[in-house]
């Protein structure tokens, strides 16, 4: 698979960057999922008809439009062109499973991720208002070795915040409008990705000793480490792609003549279901 590769390491912060760039690094700073969107469940909605259409048609479809878009599908690598172990993950505990990159549109904004702790539209819509459970989560660290690539992917969905109608609300009806939140697939367009690395791996906040477990392999290439954060020197991968409606956001089986910035060109001759996001690990 030929690498069209964008890759560059800038000192902890996001740079849309051309392809070309080289990497850079700092010193240890010692400091700091993706959900998959689907249509809901249907509700009724209550007060039964009214002049445009019954509850269960006009009413249902409207207050529908507020349910979790679907999912993208973009395939991200994560490289390690460096000649030393490194360590992609968190720099602190959140208490929350971070992924392994961020993504920011166009304009720099970083897209809010879907929390695990989120009132979803649809969830409210269907199911009433829910909670969270008082859990802190440990974050996992993946080691890639000299050469070794990580493969994922991104569903294309950030939070959006969404005001519900009341009436929408089927299990606590209101006059008002509800808060929530509603997962949005991304349009066509320009996007940044980027991921952090360390070259030590510190598990000294997350067990008694300081000791970290052994590193599991999962067959996503290299290995990962419950409970860790990553330290030492600090290594930035960014990745600037134009993804269009025939890359990564929807299934085709067209080929590309000329691969987006940052993707690698598949055995295909670019076919875009081989294109993958390259996120590039230099020192």
């Amino acid at each position: 698979m030929s690498k069209l590769a964008c890759f560059a390491v800038a000192p902890l912060v996001l740079v849309l960057v051309a392809c070309g760039g080289k990497s850079s690094a700092t010193a240890d700073d010692n400091g700091g999922g993706n959900a998959t969107g689907g249509t809901g469940a249907g509700g009724t909605d209550r007060g039964g008809t009214s002049p445009g259409g019954s509850a269960t048609t006009g009413g249902a479809a409207a207050c529908a439009k507020y349910d979790d878009q679907s999912a993208a599908f973009v395939s991200v690598e994560l490289i390690n062109k460096t000649t030393v172990p490194i360590f992609i993950g968190q720099e602190e505990v959140t208490c929350e499973v971070a992924p392994l990159f961020e993504v920011a549109d166009a304009r720099g904004g970083a897209l809010p991720s879907i929390s695990r702790c989120r009132s979803s539209c649809v969830g409210l819509r269907t199911q009433g208002a829910g909670g969270c459970t008082a859990i802190c989560l440990f974050p996992t660290s993946v080691a890639l070795n000299p050469g070794e690539i990580r493969s994922t992917t991104w569903d294309g969905l950030f939070s959006v915040p969404v005001e519900l109608p009341g009436k929408c609300a089927a299990y606590e009806p209101s006059a008002k409008p509800l808060s929530c939140d509603q997962a949005q697939r991304i349009q066509p367009g320009t996007f940044t990705f980027s991921s952090h690395a360390g070259t030590v791996l510190n598990c000294s906040e997350t067990s008694g000793d300081g000791t970290c477990v052994g590193c599991t392999v999962d067959g996503n290439g290299g290995c990962t480490t419950p409970g860790s954060l990553i330290s030492g020197e600090i290594l930035t991968a960014i990745a600037t792609v134009t993804l269009n409606d025939a890359y990564g956001i929807y299934a085709s089986s067209s080929d590309s003549s000329s691969p987006s910035p940052g993707a690698g060109a598949g055995p295909n001759g670019g076919n875009v279901a081989n294109l993958a996001v390259q996120l590039v690990f230099t020192r």
